[in-house]
């Protein structure tokens, strides 16, 4: 019996969001800015799990309105087709 010994490296790149950018973070402005390669559905959470907002960006429209939130930490949840990616978002 012959054992053999491989190695592999698994990969955490994540192609879709390789040029995906939020800011400014922290924030104390009216609006968040994304740079995106592909349309995203954004859901933005509080620190609770609760869903706050829930937003369409594109590469033209790009920003959504956070003048109603309170000063805290929320999760913003980034889907673009199949993948996602999770954020955190500091309003102060």
């Amino acid at each position: 019996m012959v054992l053999v010994a491989t190695t592999s490296t698994l990969s955490t790149k994540n192609i879709a969001f390789e040029s995906f950018k939020m800011f400014p973070n922290p924030t104390n402005g009216n609006n968040i800015y994304f740079s995106v390669t592909e349309d995203a559905t954004i859901h933005i959470y509080n620190v609770l799990g609760k869903l706050i907002q829930s937003s369409e960006v594109t590469k033209s429209k790009n920003s959504i309105n956070i003048s109603e939130f309170a000063k805290g930490i929320y999760l913003v949840k980034i889907n673009s087709g199949k993948q996602f990616i999770t954020k955190k978002l500091i309003k102060n």
